[in-house]
Order: C-alpha cells, then sequence, then structure tokens
C-alpha cells in the first residue's frame, strides 16, 4: 500500500536522453524516408534534403531540451534525497 521512496534513484530522469536519442533517429529516418517519397518525374530532384533538415533541426531542439530537464530534474531530486538523509 505505501511505497517507500527509497529505492528511488535520483538518476532516474537521466534514462530520458538514450531515450530522446532513439526518437532522434526515429526522426532523422523519417525526415529521410520523406525526400525520398516526394519524386516527381519531371524533375532532376529538389536541390536540399528539406524534410530531413526539417526534422534533424526539431531532434536537436528537442534533445537540448530532454537533456536540460533531465540534468535539472536529477540535481534537484538528488539534493531533495542528500537533505533527507
Amino acid at each position: 500500500m505505501y511505497k517507500s521512496k527509497k529505492g528511488n534513484s535520483p538518476f532516474r530522469p537521466l534514462l530520458l536522453i538514450p531515450l530522446q536519442l532513439v526518437l532522434d533517429l526515429v526522426l532523422f529516418f523519417f525526415g529521410a524516408y520523406l525526400d525520398t517519397r516526394i519524386v516527381n518525374p519531371n524533375a532532376v530532384g529538389h536541390p536540399a534534403p528539406a524534410f530531413t533538415l526539417i526534422f534533424s533541426l526539431l531532434a536537436i531542439v528537442a534533445t537540448v531540451v530532454v537533456i536540460i530537464f533531465a540534468m535539472v530534474r536529477s540535481i534537484v531530486l538528488y539534493k531533495k534525497k542528500r537533505r533527507g538523509m
């Protein structure tokens, strides 16, 4: 009924970082996939891989936000746990 909080690690939010990196790969490959699906038979190709660049920039922004969130959350939880000792 009552859960002990002693077993919870303050570094658990850092697990978001590898998950975000996997999401970055998914976003990158989805953007590349969209670039390859837009084919006009009359065109040689578009000048830049537009969707790949857009999804890559989106992944970079999301990664920075997740890393900052995870670091701040871990530091706050670590300080709270240390005060409780």
